[in-house]
């Protein structure tokens, strides 16, 4: 039995930095790093931290499954409107934005399927 991975979403604008991070440019994304908690590629599966530096920004993209944000830190802005500190955003599957973050963030992500860039 795989015990399951536990972190106190509370305590880690403090504890930014005794994360693993990884670069996270997938999809014309500029200035994020990525924390994985879960990671199921053969589904695109992911649940994850994300990091934003400000002025981060990610090109037109779409979603397989659902993508759900908690803005724990800072905020971002897409087509539909700005999200900030305690926002859940809950996008369908099907859906498809781009974004960015002026003044940068930290978000808990959960992917339930693919994601896919758009031209553009």
């Amino acid at each position: 039995m795989t015990s399951p991975r536990t972190v106190n979403l509370l305590q880690l604008p403090d504890s930014l930095d005794e994360l693993e991070w990884e670069d996270h440019s997938s999809h014309g994304r500029q200035g994020a790093r990525i924390h994985y908690l879960f990671r199921d590629e053969a589904r695109g599966h992911r649940v994850a931290l994300v990091h934003c530096r400000p002025g981060t920004h990610a090109k037109p993209h779409r979603h397989a499954g659902h993508e759900s944000i908690l803005v724990l830190e800072g905020g971002f802005q897409d087509d539909f409107g700005r999200y900030e500190k305690g926002d859940l955003a809950v996008f369908p599957a099907g859906s498809q934005h781009g974004w960015s973050s002026p003044q940068g963030g930290l978000m808990y992500v959960v992917w339930g399927g693919p994601v896919t860039a758009l031209a553009g």
